[in-house]
């Protein structure tokens, strides 16, 4: 200290205090709490959502998903920016939405970039898929919207025989043909590849379109179930 503090402090009893070594007790005795916590409670700690997972554990589910991003239903459609121009949803404080501002950055057409693409590579391999896919994308708009909504409201009743999705009979196009074929992908584990193919660097860093494939039914459960919404 100096001459004028020791001045000031004359006469003042004093103790000898160690900042660090209380910092050190404190900072031992949290952690003894926090692994004493973590033993007995636990944390929620939710094995990571995959294409491969929903695929094998619960092919209505990824079958709904897919019809729904190619009929429209899926909330992606209407998200707004950064992904969409459609701003009717998009959260605003006093009138004003700062989501708005950025514009949409990140363009995104959830039918073509999620399902269809990733479907025409596999129809690279896969002579029915290239078939489904091309009967589906040089139909008009409407008719595809028709196949995929008739599909998508047949999947509410439908049930699960030896892995494999079954469905009422009805006019679903090519649209069934083609949601197996992406269930058949994702369930080799290649749905994130083949969502992140385009990627221009040598290790895929964008997981954008893997998350927001799941964003609507199945990630919201997960999600929900955790309390985490």
């Amino acid at each position: 200290m100096s001459r004028r503090s020791d001045e000031y402090q004359a006469g003042i009893p004093q103790k000898s205090y160690d900042l660090l070594f209380e910092g050190i007790i404190i900072l031992a005795v949290v952690l003894v709490i926090v692994v004493l916590l973590a033993a007995f409670i636990g944390s929620p700690d939710y094995p990571t959502v995959t294409g491969q997972s929903v695929a094998t554990a619960q092919p209505i589910a990824f079958d709904k998903t897919a019809a729904g991003l190619l009929s429209g239903d899926a909330s992606l459609s209407a998200y707004g920016p950064p992904y969409t121009s459609d701003t009717d949803n998009v959260q605003k404080i006093l009138g004003i939405s700062p989501a708005t501002w950025g514009g949409v950055r990140i363009p995104m057409d959830a039918a073509k970039m999620l399902v269809i693409d990733p479907l025409a590579k596999l129809g690279q391999l896969s002579p029915d898929i290239a078939k489904a896919l091309d009967q589906y994308t040089t139909a008009s708009s409407d008719q595809q919207g028709t196949w995929s909504s008739a599909y998508l409201a047949a999947l509410d009743d439908a049930t699960v025989s030896n892995a494999q999705v079954q469905v009422a009979n009805g006019d679903y196009g090519p649209v069934p043909t083609m949601v197996e074929g992406l269930r058949s992908l994702a369930a080799a584990g290649l749905l994130e590849g083949a969502l992140q193919a385009d990627s221009r660097i040598p290790y895929a860093m964008d997981n954008t379109r893997a998350l927001l494939f799941f964003q609507d039914d199945v990630d919201h459960d997960v999600a929900e179930g955790l309390d985490m919404l």
